[in-house]
Protein backbone atom coordinates (compact mmCIF):
# COMPACT_ATOMS: atom_id res chain seq x y z
CA UNK A 1 0.00 0.00 0.00
CA UNK A 2 1.11 3.49 -0.78
CA UNK A 3 0.22 6.79 0.87
CA UNK A 4 0.08 8.67 -2.41
CA UNK A 5 -3.72 8.65 -2.51
CA UNK A 6 -4.05 10.32 0.90
CA UNK A 7 -1.60 13.19 0.38
CA UNK A 8 -3.08 16.60 -0.51
CA UNK A 9 -2.52 17.77 -4.04
CA UNK A 10 0.30 20.30 -4.29
CA UNK A 11 0.30 23.16 -6.73
CA UNK A 12 3.74 23.96 -8.10
CA UNK A 13 5.40 21.71 -5.57
CA UNK A 14 4.48 23.53 -2.34
CA UNK A 15 1.44 24.32 -0.30
CA UNK A 16 0.12 27.88 -0.19
CA UNK A 17 0.10 29.53 3.20
CA UNK A 18 -2.77 31.37 4.83
CA UNK A 19 -1.87 34.50 2.86
CA UNK A 20 -1.77 32.77 -0.49
CA UNK A 21 -5.46 33.11 -1.26
CA UNK A 22 -6.35 36.68 -0.31
CA UNK A 23 -3.06 38.60 -0.50
CA UNK A 24 -2.71 38.73 -4.30
CA UNK A 25 -6.35 39.71 -4.67
CA UNK A 26 -6.06 42.43 -2.01
CA UNK A 27 -2.89 43.78 -3.64
CA UNK A 28 -4.57 43.93 -7.06
CA UNK A 29 -7.68 45.64 -5.67
CA UNK A 30 -5.48 48.18 -3.87
CA UNK A 31 -3.48 48.93 -7.01
CA UNK A 32 -6.60 49.30 -9.16
CA UNK A 33 -8.33 51.54 -6.59
CA UNK A 34 -5.22 53.69 -6.20
CA UNK A 35 -4.87 54.03 -9.97
CA UNK A 36 -8.52 54.98 -10.32
CA UNK A 37 -8.13 57.60 -7.58
CA UNK A 38 -5.07 59.09 -9.31
CA UNK A 39 -6.87 59.25 -12.65
CA UNK A 40 -9.88 60.91 -11.02
CA UNK A 41 -7.71 63.55 -9.33
CA UNK A 42 -5.85 64.21 -12.60
CA UNK A 43 -9.08 64.61 -14.61
CA UNK A 44 -10.67 66.92 -12.04
CA UNK A 45 -7.54 69.06 -11.79
CA UNK A 46 -7.40 69.28 -15.59
CA UNK A 47 -10.96 70.56 -15.96
CA UNK A 48 -11.15 72.63 -12.76
CA UNK A 49 -10.74 75.95 -14.61
CA UNK A 50 -13.50 75.02 -17.02
CA UNK A 51 -15.82 74.01 -14.17
CA UNK A 52 -15.13 77.31 -12.38
CA UNK A 53 -15.93 79.28 -15.55
CA UNK A 54 -19.10 77.25 -16.03
CA UNK A 55 -20.24 77.87 -12.45
CA UNK A 56 -19.57 81.62 -12.65
CA UNK A 57 -21.42 81.93 -15.96
CA UNK A 58 -24.34 79.97 -14.51
CA UNK A 59 -24.70 82.39 -11.60
CA UNK A 60 -24.25 85.47 -13.80
CA UNK A 61 -26.99 84.19 -16.12
CA UNK A 62 -29.39 83.80 -13.21
CA UNK A 63 -28.42 87.23 -11.86
CA UNK A 64 -29.25 88.83 -15.25
CA UNK A 65 -32.55 87.00 -15.64
CA UNK A 66 -34.75 89.60 -13.83
CA UNK A 67 -33.01 92.52 -15.57
CA UNK A 68 -33.72 91.40 -19.14
CA UNK A 69 -37.53 91.80 -19.07
CA UNK A 70 -37.19 95.10 -17.16
CA UNK A 71 -34.76 96.49 -19.75
CA UNK A 72 -37.04 95.32 -22.56
CA UNK A 73 -40.00 97.13 -21.01
CA UNK A 74 -37.91 100.25 -20.45
CA UNK A 75 -36.82 100.24 -24.10
CA UNK A 76 -40.42 99.89 -25.26
CA UNK A 77 -41.49 102.83 -23.07
CA UNK A 78 -38.69 104.89 -24.56
CA UNK A 79 -40.07 104.29 -28.04
CA UNK A 80 -37.75 101.57 -29.30
CA UNK A 81 -39.30 98.72 -31.25
CA UNK A 82 -37.90 95.86 -29.17
CA UNK A 83 -39.23 92.34 -29.35
CA UNK A 84 -37.89 89.51 -27.27
CA UNK A 85 -35.86 87.16 -29.43
CA UNK A 86 -36.89 83.58 -29.08
CA UNK A 87 -34.38 80.78 -29.29
CA UNK A 88 -36.29 79.34 -32.24
CA UNK A 89 -36.20 82.66 -34.13
CA UNK A 90 -32.47 83.20 -33.87
CA UNK A 91 -30.65 83.36 -37.21
CA UNK A 92 -28.08 80.64 -37.72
Amino acid sequence: MSDEGTKPALTSGRRKGWYGTWLPRAAMITLVAGGAALVTVWVLSSISDFLLTLAISFFVAFAMLPAVPWLTQAARRAGCDVEPLSVYEMPL
